[in-house]
């Protein structure tokens, strides 16, 4: 990076403190991405000071897997908790001990139901990670929406759900807290069962 500024004569840094500075990138990563002050003399001397730290997210929810962990989905890894982060000489104060999720995981499924459309159907809700709210098309141009914030893991509802027979598909989709969107389609069945229990005629006429 600093080469590449030189080699430009120094056309994208800024030469003087008065007013804001731009913030340059190696390349479009995400994930924790650490914020450094590059000061570059005429002599091509410089000093590099680290001021501050980010998290940069573009990952959308993981559907199926409900365990996320920051640059990986491996349940086997687990997140660094910390409040500094160490450099020569230098150390970065963080606001959290824990550096925040940006990879979520989420999941639907659909338990057994009965009766005729719409159908009282219940909905398992399962999520871990950076994920805010979980949606789910009911048909009929109707959506039904679970904040999960606050709320523990794995989630039971029921929604009204309009279905016809044979092979149905519902929309789902979860929304992290950037924004991300993540949408997926569950498979739902319906067919018509028979029923073969006895019969009994209660009709009973009483003749005077």
């Amino acid at each position: 990076m600093i080469e590449h500024f030189i080699s430009e004569n120094f056309d994208k840094a800024a030469k003087s403190l008065s007013g804001g500075l731009k913030c340059h990138s190696l390349k479009a990563e995400e994930g924790l991405l650490c914020l450094f002050l590059v000061g570059i003399n005429n002599d091509w001397s410089n000093t590099c000071v680290p001021c501050g730290a980010l998290v940069l997210d573009k990952s959308v929810p993981e559907f199926g897997m409900l365990t996320a962990v920051i640059g990986t989905s491996d349940p086997s890894i687990k997140p660094q908790y910390t409040d500094t982060l160490s450099f020569t000489k230098r150390k970065i104060k963080l606001l959290s001990r824990v550096v925040p999720d940006h990879t979520g995981g989420w999941n639907v499924n659909i338990g057994q139901f009965e009766g005729w459309s719409p159908y009282r159907i219940p909905y398992t809700i399962g999520w871990s990670g950076d994920v805010k709210r979980i949606s789910i098309y009911t048909g009929n141009g109707s959506k039904q929406t679970v904040d999960v914030y606050n709320k523990k893991s794995p989630y039971h509802v029921t929604f009204n759900t309009y279905l016809h027979m044979g092979d149905n598909y519902l929309k789902v989709e979860a929304v992290d807290y950037a924004g991300n969107v993540s949408q997926h389609e569950v498979y739902v069945g319906v067919e018509s069962v028979k029923d073969d229990s006895p019969q009994i005629n209660n009709d009973i006429n009483i003749w005077n």
